[in-house]
């Protein structure tokens, strides 16, 4: 099967011994049975696109936390503070911006977006 585990799950799952000595083990999703390689469960193929997923999600988390939640964009016309958001041009404006120029747009603050 294709389902993906950690090393450490895999290896509290219980292995069964044939009678040619193969060992196996139950996928805990689709209960398909996987031979085990010899020397052990972490001889079993990586999953590098897992592996992708969680250097990605540790980047991202590493970055989030160097940024500042409150750091809100200034525009570039006023100087303010970009607080809302208008889905029509999907695009942050300042107060100003979106009294004058996006007045017949649907704009909301941006603490309704992210």
């Amino acid at each position: 099967c294709l389902h993906s585990f950690c090393k450490k799950c895999l290896e509290e799952l219980p292995v069964q011994i044939d009678e040619g000595e193969a060992r196996k083990l139950s996928c805990p999703t689709c209960r398909s049975t996987i031979s085990v390689p010899v020397n052990a469960i972490g001889d079993l193929p990586t999953a590098f696109h897992i592996n992708t997923l969680l250097d990605l999600y540790e980047v991202l988390q590493q970055e989030s936390t160097e940024h500042d939640s409150d750091d809100v964009p200034e525009c570039n016309l006023h100087g303010k503070s970009r607080e809302f958001f208008c889905q029509t041009c999907d695009e942050l404006v300042c107060s100003v911006c979106a009294i004058r120029g996006h007045r017949e747009h649907d704009c909301d603050t941006t603490d309704e977006f992210f």
